[in-house]
């Protein structure tokens, strides 16, 4: 009962417009049908059904310009933020109104000049209508309702009849105001714009928009029929009214595509948010625990060897440097110069227990970009968690080759290493994580770091940097 109680309360006011609308237009459907004394209400016979193929092939035509002109809409951002809820800026307003107006104007001026008639036009311009309201809300709907009426009149003054007498002007906008695709037009933008409003989600399923835009298209049909006894209009629209339906069912398809572009860049924004978030927390995690290290060492050379002292500063300080930049993406040369600065200094801590062996081919592209701080910490865990544990230490091999379409960097130790298949790299925290999910966020699972080790001989992690 509760729930009953709510679904009325959320769509109370639509079904109340609704309601209204429909004794609204049936009344003036009977109202005309008494003013024109119309034949009796007969169903047309199976074998009288066709279709005009000269009129279907129009109708595709026409709604050629339209769709056109919304499938270039949802490529916008201010389509984006009208169909994901978005609070928009009068600057995205202004561009979408303008937008749909264009759109409208273009299909109304080319649906006269191919048909000739501008009920055609009245007809067509109903898809922007509805469009505009599922965009805007009613008062958009109801503006290009206006709006298209506003053509139609215009165009049947200049075009059709002409302006000669002032009793002329009142019976063209009576019979304008009284024409039921006028009406249906002006109720179906206020009805499908409540819609809106009261409950998105469930307006753009492609398929209830295939459903509103064939049963809107097609009821003008039917009041026609109640007005005058033509039963053949339910035959004659059938077509379009199909077409239209398609027609809407497409733009929910671009609404969903746009919604994925949407969840894509949120879910892309989360990650890397996330990442950055990792990012820092790993340049804190290397602040202290090197830095001490790095100050023991200078500290002892300063005493036997201030030279050596001097340059381990110059070193640090480009470590830190490096760690503390901005910047999300550096060049491969940079990278390794934060690589050497910072080996120095393992170098000068270890002394002859480290051996560092560099083998950079010279066809490998140093100036191609790769996300910051992805070899440092790969060299910091081989000397932390391989050779530094090891009374003998070992040797780093650093190496980096040009392959077909990518650089590969290859970090070797020879220390204590690990069984891949029953234990995971010591150190396999924060830093190798952020590495691996920053790699497989900006190139893909493809490029994921590859870890390949054995106990007692050593480690290898290979990394691929798309060219």
């Amino acid at each position: 009962m509760t729930a009953l109680t709510t679904w009325r309360g959320k769509y109370g006011r639509l079904l109340a417009l609704a309601f209204i609308t429909f004794i609204i237009l049936l009344g003036i459907a009977f109202m005309l049908r008494m003013m024109e004394h119309a034949e009796p209400l007969e169903l047309i016979e199976l074998d009288e059904f066709g279709v005009d193929a000269e009129l279907l092939g129009i109708a595709m035509q026409q709604l050629f310009v339209p769709l056109t002109g919304l499938l270039l809409l949802s490529l916008t951002p201010f389509f984006r933020s009208a169909i994901n809820a978005q609070t928009q800026t009068k600057r995205e307003q202004f561009w979408l109104n303008g937008f749909l107006i264009t759109i409208l104007l273009i299909n109304l001026i080319a649906t006269v000049w191919l048909s000739e008639d501008i009920d055609f036009g009245l007809t067509n311009g109903l898809l922007i209508v509805l469009v505009s309201a599922i965009l805007g809300g009613w008062r958009m709907g109801l503006r290009f309702g206006l709006i298209t009426v506003l053509f139609f009149m215009i165009n049947h003054f200049t075009l059709d009849q002409g302006i000669e007498s002032g009793e002329q002007v009142i019976s063209v906008l009576a019979t304008v105001l009284l024409d039921l695709s006028v009406i249906i037009l002006l109720f179906s933008g206020v009805l499908v714009g409540f819609w809106k409003e009261t409950d998105s989600n469930s307006l753009l399923l492609p398929s209830r928009l295939f459903l509103l835009g064939f049963l809107i298209e097609w009821s003008s049909a039917w009041l026609f029929f109640v007005a005058f006894g033509t039963a053949e209009f339910l035959v004659e629209e059938l077509p379009g009214a199909i077409l239209n339906g398609l027609a809407l069912f497409l733009f929910g398809l671009l609404i969903q595509q746009a919604q994925g572009r949407e969840t894509e860049i949120q879910l892309a924004n989360a990650e890397n948010a996330q990442t950055q978030a990792e990012l820092r927390a790993l340049r804190a995690q290397i602040n202290p625990h090197f830095l001490f290290n790095a100050l023991s060492t200078i500290r002892y050379h300063a005493r036997t060897a201030p030279d050596t002292a001097y340059d381990l500063l110059d070193d640090l300080s480009d470590v830190f440097h490096s760690v503390l930049r901005s910047e999300a993406t550096v060049t491969l040369e940079a990278e390794l110069e934060t690589v050497k600065a910072y080996l120095a200094i393992e170098k000068a801590r270890l002394g002859d227990r480290l051996t560092v062996n560099w083998q950079i081919h010279d066809c490998v592209n140093q100036a191609v970009h790769l996300p910051t701080l992805i070899v440092q910490p790969i060299a910091e865990n081989a000397i932390v968690h391989g050779i530094a544990p090891k009374a003998t230490g070992g040797t780093l091999t650093i190496t980096a080759t040009q392959q077909n379409g990518y650089t590969q960097i290859e970090v070797t130790d020879d220390g204590c290493g690990f069984d891949p298949q029953h234990n995971q790299p010591k150190g396999h925290g924060i830093g190798l994580n952020n590495i691996e999910q920053r790699m497989t966020a900006i190139y893909g699972a493809s490029y994921k770091p590859v870890i390949q080790s054995q106990p007692e001989k050593g480690t290898t992690v290979t990394l691929k940097i798309p060219a």
